[in-house]
Order: structure tokens, then C-alpha cells, then sequence
């Protein structure tokens, strides 16, 4: 009361809000309004009025005014308060944020100013104004628009625009509310980019597969056409073959009743061209042979029986064949092979029609030196190998080596003698038996080939040919 007291002598009024406690503990407000009587400084009329309903009618005002500061500062979406002249009256940091100033630096502006840079409304410009549709409908407006900012970027934003009107309906302010679906727009059109782009892809996809089907359809007509002509082939290459081995035989013996005198004498020069004859009936015998066995096994007509096999007395017995031959050229044909007898598990006829391939091909290219053949277990196969001292393969004719009908040509000999089909035959037959065959060559110093038989049932090495 003192400051009270203090107050009415000096401006000879005073008011101030009493608190009382009563003994229920709810404090009951009064608000003392007092004035000096007459000229008296002694004497003052005071009035004291209950205001405890207004103190709490303040208090909850005053709290409900803080929950929406609160609300209204830290929402996610950028709020503004704008009267009916576009101008900013509040604004929250979220809507400062998204134009890149701060709350105060907007109030005052111009809405268009702020969001679109432009000194007039944005219905002058085409633009669907939301506070402007507010205004004349008198109910909330939601529009979408796209907003470049100050550095050229795109931002799309949804605009909520609702009406506050005053105590006489009429509409003096809105709630403007902001949020930016740029990720989700930029997303969406990101997802309608690929889709055109699956949808081109399924189109052009479409039309491969029908390209493909109508490729597949020709290829497989095409292979029909080759399987027939594979098959006339082999069927002409069997009938020409067994067609001209009789006369052929014929020939060849009746040049040989000539040639050995069973028929008459006959002199040197007859003699000599009688042979060659001979010779080359047998080179002609030698094709017809190759040519048929190559169809066969092309055609899957060869009867392959493999079963246990002594292959050191296959090969012992090979390289007695031909060492006589080899002895007549002043070769020397050895045999280097472990103390015990390996039994692989293969066909007898094709290995010994491999060796026999490999070490005749190994005499026609020696000249001096060594044959050596060789076999030596490796893991669960054996290793065979036959290795000259000869002529060499050149490198330029490496790669063509197992062609069928080729035949290695040194610029030091004429023509080689054969049909160029020993080694095609034998790397056929060398896949028969599950093994597969090599090469190593060095041009003037001599060739080794190397194939693989397999020591027990089932154990296929492969069937491919590697040439080094």
C-alpha cells in the first residue's frame, strides 16, 4: 500500500491490483482505485472491485498466446499473416527460410515482392493468386505454383490461403501457408522420365524379339537346310569312297602282279613309273581311308568301345612298327615309359590310330635326330607324348594346325606329302576319349604333341585344344 499512498499524494489518484489468499488457497484479485477528496490531502474515496474472473480470463489469453507463438515459430511449414493489400504482417522462420531472409526482413513487404520478385500482384501476370481468389470467394484456396529463386533454381511450393475476418465478417487478413514439394516433384518427374525411358526400352524390346523370332525361325530352317546337306555330304563322301576303293584295289594290285614281274619282265624305266603309280594308288588309298573315317566320326557313326588298356604295350608295339622306317632314314625311335604297366581307360583301335598318326607324322618332318614316345602319369589321367628333332611348325602356321586339309608349308621343301587330315583325325578321336591334345613347337629345333587318356571311367579332362 505504500507505493499505493505514494502514488495518490502525488498525481492525487492511484490504482493498483491487490492479490488476496484466502484460507481455500485460490487467490482472489481486487483492483483499488483511489482519488483525493476536495482539497483535503488527508481524505481519499477508494473503490474496490473483484477482478478475479478478468485476472484469469488474461492469464489464459496470455497462455494461449504463447502456445501459439510457440506453435507458430517452430512449424515445419512456412506460415505469414498478409492483409488484403498483399503486405506481410508476421511471418515464421520456416517461411523466412524458404526466401532466404529473415522473419523481421519480410514484414512490411509485399507478398508478391517477397516470394516472386515482382513489384506487382501476380494475377497481372497470368498467375492464379490464392489470397486474391480468398478475398473474393471468402473460403480457403489451395494452388500449386513453381518458384525460381535468386541463384535460377526451380522450387515448387503449395500455397494454403485461409480468410480472418473481424467482428463484422469482413475479411481483413489471411493465413498463408507454405510448403515445398520441390523433392517430391523433382522425384515424380524422375520416375515419369524412366518410365518413357522403360517404356521406349519395352517397345524397342518388343520389336528384338520379333526381329529374334523371325531370326530364330530362319537359323533354324537354315539348320534343317545344313543338317540335310551335312548329311547328303557324308552319305556322298561314303558312297564316292567305297565307289572308288574297288577299282582302286584292283589297280593297285594289278600294277603291283606288273611291277614284281608276275606278269612278264618289265625294264628299269617301266619299273620305276610302275612304282610311282603304286605309291600314289596307295596316297589315293590312304585319302579314302581319312576321308571316311573324318565322316564317320563327324556323323557320331564310329563304334567307340572303350575298356582297360595296357597302353605300354601299345606303345611298344607302335614303336616297333615303325622303327624299321625309322632306321631307314637314319633316325633313332625310342620309347620312354615308367617300370610299371599303366592301364587307362580307352579305345585300342583309336589309340593306336593316334600314335600311329603322331609318329608317322613325326618321321615325314625329321630329318636327323630322335623320336622319342613318352607317357607319364598326371593326376588322374596319363600324359602321352611323341617329340622329334625335325623341321619345327612355323608360327604363322600354328594356329591352323588341327584345320582339316591344311598341311604345314617351309620354304626350304616342296609340297608335303598326305592329305592333310592326320591331325584333324586326331584331335576328333583324341575328344572321343575324353582327353585332349597340345602342341609345342619351335621352328628348326622340333615338335612335341602331348594327349591325355583318362585312367579311369567318367574322368573327362575336356574336349577342348590348346595349341602353344
Amino acid at each position: 500500500m505504500a507505493d499505493h499512498l505514494t502514488q495518490l499524494k502525488h498525481d492525487r489518484a492511484a490504482t493498483t491490483d491487490l492479490r488476496l489468499d484466502s484460507q481455500t488457497g485460490n487467490p482472489t484479485w481486487y483492483e483499488l482505485s483511489s482519488f483525493l477528496v476536495g482539497d483535503s490531502p488527508e481524505l481519499a474515496f477508494a473503490l474496490l472491485t473483484d477482478i478475479t474472473a478478468r485476472r484469469q480470463s488474461e492469464t489464459e489469453c496470455r497462455q494461449d498466446r504463447q502456445y501459439f507463438e510457440a506453435i507458430f515459430d517452430n512449424l515445419a511449414g512456412g506460415v505469414a499473416i498478409i492483409d488484403s493489400q498483399f503486405v506481410i504482417q508476421r511471418a515464421n522462420p520456416a517461411f523466412a527460410r524458404f526466401f532466404r531472409c529473415s522473419p523481421h526482413a519480410v514484414v512490411g513487404r509485399k507478398c508478391h515482392e517477397v516470394i516472386h520478385s515482382r513489384v506487382t500482384p501476380c494475377q497481372l501476370h497470368g498467375e492464379v493468386c490464392p489470397i486474391a481468389s480468398c478475398l473474393v470467394g471468402g473460403d480457403t484456396t489451395r494452388v500449386q505454383h513453381r518458384h525460381v529463386d535468386a541463384d535460377g533454381r526451380p522450387h515448387y511450393q503449395e500455397t494454403t490461403v485461409a480468410p480472418l475476418a473481424d467482428d463484422n465478417g469482413t475479411i481483413v487478413s489471411f493465413v498463408a501457408m507454405y510448403s515445398d514439394f520441390t523433392e517430391i516433384k523433382q522425384a515424380q518427374e524422375d520416375s515419369d522420365a524412366k518410365s518413357h525411358q522403360l517404356e521406349a526400352l519395352n517397345r524397342e524390346l518388343t520389336v528384338r524379339q520379333a526381329q529374334l523370332a523371325v531370326q530364330t525361325a530362319e537359323l533354324e530352317q537354315t539348320n534343317a537346310e545344313l543338317v540335310k546337306l551335312t548329311g547328303a555330304k557324308d552319305d556322298f563322301v561314303s558312297m564316292v569312297s567305297h565307289e572308288l576303293r574297288t577299282p582302286l584295289t584292283a589297280i593297285s594290285e594289278g600294277i603291283n602282279l606288273i611291277a614284281d614281274g608276275s606278269l612278264g619282265p618289265t625294264n628299269d624305266q617301266q619299273t620305276r613309273f610302275l612304282k610311282l603309280a603304286h605309291r600314289n594308288c596307295n596316297r589315293l588309298g590312304e585319302l579314302i581311308n581319312d576321308l571316311l573315317d573324318l565322316s564317320k566320326i563327324e556323323a557320331g557313326r564310329v563304334d567307340f568301345r572303350p575298356a582297360r588298356l595296357d597302353l605300354f604295350r601299345v606303345v611298344n608295339e607302335i614303336a616297333d612298327t615303325f622303327r624299321v622306317l625309322a632306321h631307314e632314314k637314319g633316325l633313332a625311335l625310342e620309347s620312354a615309359l615308367p617300370d610299371a604297366p599303366v592301364l587307362v581307360y580307352a579305345d585300342d583301335r583309336l589309340v593306336r590310330r593316334i600314335l600311329t598318326n603322331l609318329v608317322n607324322n613325326a618321321l615325314k618332318f625329321t630329318d636327323r635326330g630322335t623320336i622319342t614316345i613318352a607317357a607319364v602319369a598326371d593326376g588322374e589321367n596319363v600324359r602321352v607324348s611323341v617329340q622329334d628333332t625335325g623341321i619345327g611348325i612355323p608360327l604363322a602356321e600354328q594356329s591352323r594346325i588341327f584345320e582339316k586339309f591344311h598341311q604345314v608349308h617351309h620354304q626350304d621343301r616342296g609340297r608335303p606329302a598326305g592329305t592333310g587330315l592326320g591331325l584333324a583325325l586326331t584331335r576328333q578321336m583324341v575328344a572321343m576319349s575324353h582327353g585332349r591334345i597340345w602342341f609345342e613347337s619351335r621352328e628348326g629345333t622340333g615338335t612335341t604333341f602331348c594327349f591325355t587318356l583318362p585312367l579311369h571311367p567318367g574322368n573327362e579332362e575336356g574336349k577342348s585344344d590348346n595349341a602353344t
